[in-house]
């Protein structure tokens, strides 16, 4: 992950952790898959590319699965952590549901 970071390695490594119980990797793994996600709308915003639907819905169902497990109890160190990245992981819905919509 540290040589190839992607989105994919992230998913398999957020379901791993989901597993073996180990939530400071779900905490870190959905944080960057948020991020990836949200850049990702941003980058295609600032080209002018409208995304499809089905991609935009797709982005939204992933976002809602990262909120339901960090809403599912995770114990870590820094509680905060949970807290805040739920609160951008609730912007980025709200980003998607807003997105302009394109012919």
């Amino acid at each position: 992950l540290v040589l190839d970071p992607n989105q994919r390695l992230h998913w398999l490594r957020m379901v791993s952790a989901t597993r073996l119980g180990y939530d400071d990797h779900i905490l870190e793994s959905s944080r960057y898959i948020a991020a990836s996600l949200g850049n990702g709308l941003a980058v295609s915003e600032e080209a002018g590319y409208a995304v499809p639907i089905q991609d935009l819905v797709m982005i939204r169902q992933n976002l809602v699965m990262i909120i339901n497990r960090l809403r599912n109890g995770l114990e870590v160190r820094d509680e905060e952590r949970i807290s805040l990245l739920i609160k951008d992981v609730n912007e980025l819905i709200e980003s998607v549901d807003g997105y302009p919509l394109r012919d």
